[in-house]
């Protein structure tokens, strides 16, 4: 199933509905170990999972470094 974290994402927020709050861990630890790396809030993917980077990419999404 190649749309299994979407549809993971998709359930969470049909079941918070509207007025409901996902909140996912999109940790980057691994790349910031790198000296010369640069945290780009909406480019940077998430390393903890692909339901945390579906969630991360999804329409509307918000990311605070």
């Amino acid at each position: 199933m190649n749309d299994g974290a979407e549809t993971v994402v998709d359930a969470l927020l049909e079941v918070l509905g509207p007025a409901g709050t996902l909140v996912v861990p999109p940790f980057t630890d691994e790349m910031a170990i790198d000296p010369n790396f640069v945290f780009d809030s909406l480019n940077t993917p998430s390393l903890v999972g692909a339901i945390f980077e579906a969630a991360r990419r999804w329409p509307g999404a918000r990311r605070w470094p």
